[in-house]
């Protein structure tokens, strides 16, 4: 609910919007990036045509006293630190914003693309996820796909 709500304010949102989901899983997270349309004027200013919006879901039970993570989508590396994340098991937690690398790849989303067509486009996702506990330090990376 507090996501959409956030990408709400983000983004503006419309009943009939589109939006893409890529997503893979790993031994420990589960990794996704949704493609949201901005729909509101006054953000298109700033944010451009498109967001990028990453989300991790942590599919075992294990504790995380720090996280580090880095996405790659094409050429864009966005990423960040977490001290002392909330992740509970099984729950999607947002983690970035992004905006596409280039006015090119933004403008080239639309509704009703096929899987051919977002894979042509983003020929690259995946995510790196580093976090610590009490008995050590993990990392694992995940290629996203686009979802069904």
């Amino acid at each position: 609910m507090a996501i959409t709500f956030t990408l709400c304010l983000l983004t503006g949102c419309a009943n009939d919007d589109w939006s893409y989901r890529f997503e893979g899983t790993g031994e420990h997270w589960r990794a996704i990036l949704d493609v949201i349309p901005v729909t509101d004027e006054s953000k298109r200013d700033f944010l451009g045509d498109v967001v990028y919006i990453g989300a991790l879901e942590k599919i075992k039970d294990f504790a995380v006293e720090s996280l580090t993570y880095e996405a790659e989508i094409n050429n864009s590396y966005p990423g960040g630190m977490e001290k002392r994340p909330d992740f509970p098991q099984n729950e999607i937690v947002r983690i970035f914003v992004d905006v596409p690398n280039t006015d090119a790849e933004a403008k080239a989303f639309k509704r009703g693309m096929s899987k051919e067509e977002l894979q042509a486009v983003l020929t690259h996702v995946s995510f790196t996820i580093k976090w610590e506990n009490e008995t050590g330090e993990y990392s694992e990376s995940i290629i996203l796909e686009v979802s069904d």
